[in-house]
């Protein structure tokens, strides 16, 4: 699977000129037929190192730089080119254009639009120099006529194949697709505000995945999406909470399309995995696995170098189960015979034979207990690794045996279900509100220490952590009657978050960003 990092340089004039920077990102910038504020136009403008005017664009060009505090700066401005049907193109903006020695295209391709036309021209730069796509920026094309805004969503999917990053930008919005494939989209909220828009185009739901911090329970498409697409980076749910996906902290992360279950390499020698889910086969044909096992030791991984994460098996492992319930262990026998697996020694008595079953949820469920030979550690067991070490810390709440694991390397927090779906979970039989609250102050205590997230997000995390609420067996049931479908790729749930991050299922997905631009920005 794919793996994607977005920013937005060109809106904060961080993009840098310096030939030595390692990437060097190049925009292009093509200007549309509609209005836009000149503070927006000229950060976009100094961003980009090609500039374009799809027909009529020049005339909004012309006119924004006429009188700009009683000054005339079109002379500054002067796009590398004009192309278009000229259908559009004023005589008078002709005129002035072309005496400055600005080319102008005149292109009577009634199968392509002003747009297109004008991409056609980069793509020919780009080939004739053999240089890098640049990214491309289109100033326009959100606002105006329904049917043109269709057409700009209609051609970011159309091109979201072409190896070319292509944003769609308006006083209001910014605009692009996210492909099949994991994406990490970094947000300034002083300059974007809280909110986001995921809209499935050309696919027919928006399911979020069963990780820590997000709902499970799927879209239905475009209704849904209208109903429903809006949700804030920062600190409250909104709208629907069974459709969207929050977050908190300065990044959203999108993961296609299935769950995970956390698999580090330690070293040559060992490989950690924090759970292992209902065990069980993938559910896609096309993997003939049987095990979690099997997929860690035989499936080639993009970020291991194309290699699977251990190859062979001739790495050892170290399992740590954050807890007993049965959609956490469900997959461990098979690493059982020559692996350390780790548990809480907190409570051995909770989860170990004969009260095993019962407390692991087993019996209830009617499901075989596996079998397994736990090693009880302390609190602040240290795991070793060469990006840093992992702690583990007992959480007792949700259940007495409940870890969280940090991991300092990577400033990483795993709670296990300490949280799921924003809410706490307190088992009547067995939780406890007052260690759930002493585990929740142990780890803000961390969070504030380690600058595991921004101060807003750490509000936004004592905020829900203030809200527990206690589940009888019928949420029990409707938390883990889905442990076949939460299995889906290796099986199993991931209790992971990264500075606040979610996790949202997409097919491809249109986000869109407010802005806050004015005339005089």
């Amino acid at each position: 699977m794919a793996s994607y990092r977005w920013s937005l340089p060109f809106f904060t004039s961080s993009v840098s000129n310096d030939s030595t920077a390692q990437p060097r990102r190049r925009y292009a910038l093509i200007i549309l037929n509609q209005p836009f504020a000149f503070g927006l136009f000229k950060r976009l403008w100094e961003a980009a190192e090609w500039k374009c005017c799809a027909d009529g664009g020049a005339n909004r060009l012309h006119d924004a730089c006429l009188d700009q505090n009683g000054q005339d700066v079109r002379a500054k401005y002067l796009p590398e080119l004009i192309k278009g049907d000229l259908d559009s193109l004023r005589s008078d903006v002709k005129e002035y254009y072309a005496s400055q020695g600005v080319p102008i295209i005149q292109d009577e391709d009634q199968n392509a639009t002003d747009l297109m036309k004008c991409i056609r021209e980069l793509s020919a730069k780009e080939d004739r120099e053999g240089t890098d796509r640049y990214e491309l920026i289109v100033l326009g094309g959100l606002s105006g006529r329904l049917d043109q805004t269709i057409h700009t969503l209609s051609l970011l999917h159309k091109l979201r194949k072409s190896g070319r990053r292509i944003y769609a930008v308006n006083d209001e919005n910014v605009a692009w697709v996210l492909d099949q494939g994991d994406h990490f989209i970094e947000i300034d909220h002083a300059l974007f505000g809280q909110t986001c828009g995921m809209l499935p185009v050309g696919v027919d739901s928006l399911s979020s995945l069963p990780a820590l911090l997000i709902s499970r329970h799927p879209g239905t498409g475009l209704d849904k999406v209208l109903e429903s697409s809006q949700w804030s980076v920062e600190a409250e749910m909104v709208e629907n909470p069974d459709d969207v996906v929050l977050k908190g902290g300065e990044e959203v992360a999108v993961i296609c399309p299935h769950p995970y279950i956390y698999v580090k390499i330690l070293d040559e020698s060992s490989i950690l995995i924090i759970d292992t889910g209902c065990g069980g086969k993938t559910d896609r044909p096309e993997i003939n696995l049987k095990s979690l096992r099997e997929f860690i030791e035989t499936v080639a991984v993009a970020d291991n170098g194309g290699k699977a994460l251990n190859e062979g098996g001739r790495r050892g492992y170290i399992v740590v189960l954050t807890h007993c319930h049965f959609d956490h262990i469900l997959g461990v026998e098979q690493f059982a015979a020559d692996s350390q697996i780790l548990v809480s020694g907190y409570a051995p008595k909770f989860n170990s034979s004969p009260e095993l079953a019962e407390h692991s949820l087993c019996s209830d469920m009617g499901i075989e207990l596996p079998k397994y030979s736990p090693t009880y550690v302390a609190d602040g067991y240290t795991i070793r690794s060469l990006q840093g070490n992992i702690h583990v810390l007992h959480t007792p709440g949700h259940t007495p045996d409940e870890l969280a694991l940090w991991d300092e390397g990577e400033h990483m927090l795993y709670v296990g279900d300490t949280l799921y779906e924003w809410v706490p979970i307190i088992f009547p039989r067995e939780g406890s509100i007052v260690d759930w609250f002493k585990s929740v102050d142990a780890l803000l205590a961390l969070v504030w220490s380690s600058r595991l997230t921004t101060r807003r997000s750490v509000q936004a995390m004592s905020l829900l952590l203030s809200r527990p609420k206690r589940c009888g067996f019928a949420r029990r049931e409707e938390l883990y009657g889905g442990c076949a479908r939460r299995e889906a790729g290796t099986g199993g749930e991931a209790g992971e978050a990264r500075r606040g991050e979610c996790t949202l299922r997409t097919g491809w997905t249109a986000v869109q960003l407010g802005l806050s631009f004015s005339a005089d920005f």
